[in-house]
């Protein structure tokens, strides 16, 4: 079984290189998920422990599977016209 530290060291690599694929700053999708841009930070270090609901939304905000994004999986290749999407998608709360 993966130590609860060892899983977030494992996942934060996924979330940075995800939100970097997507040509986005901390703040951008600080933004789009009603997050603190410190707290995206955080959890891309792997220092903190990251709460699913969490990764739930950087998942739905980046338009990928969450379960890729767990497994690391068959991660998918960002295409440029998703990173146009998603730069471009606006949520509101």
């Amino acid at each position: 079984m993966v130590e609860k530290t060892q899983m977030y060291k494992e996942i934060a690599p996924r979330l940075f290189g995800l939100r970097e694929s997507l040509g986005m700053t901390h703040a951008e999708l600080a933004q789009k998920i009603s997050a603190d841009p410190e707290l995206v930070a955080g959890y891309e270090k792997g220092d903190r422990e990251i709460p699913v609901s969490y990764l739930m939304d950087v998942a739905h905000a980046c338009g990928v599977n969450l379960t890729e994004l767990l497994s690391g999986d068959s991660f998918p290749k960002i295409s440029a016209s998703l990173r146009v999407f998603v730069r471009g998608r606006h949520t509101t709360s």
